[in-house]
């Protein structure tokens, strides 16, 4: 099997979510490198299998924080946690091992 250490997944796709939500859907891609695998056999374990690259397609789903957490009190015990500078915020998804950025930035 290819290895679980690599989480880098490229965006190629991006929709909104659920009406109402404040949730983005997003189409990914992972793709794993060719190598090796070692698996025992009744000597030492030195029998190894080729796994060619690899390539999965995934969708996945968040929930985007409202800007106007930037401006609200942290209550203790929060996901949440906004930056000393004021424009950031990181949400902690435990359950799934993930931690998201957003930086706030004006755009035209």
């Amino acid at each position: 099997m290819p290895s679980a250490s690599s989480d880098h997944v490229e965006v190629v796709g991006a929709k909104t979510g659920l009406p109402g939500s404040n949730s983005v859907e997003l189409n990914l891609k992972r793709t794993y490198p060719e190598g090796m695998v070692a698996y025992a056999g009744e000597g030492p374990c030195n029998n190894w299998h080729d796994m060619p690259a690899k390539t999965e397609t995934m969708t996945d789903g968040f929930l985007v924080p409202p800007g106007m957490y930037f401006g609200m009190p942290q209550p203790a015990g929060s996901v949440l946690t906004v930056g000393k500078d004021g424009k950031t915020m990181t949400p902690v998804d435990a359950p799934n091992g993930w931690k998201y950025t957003y930086t706030l930035r004006i755009v035209k």
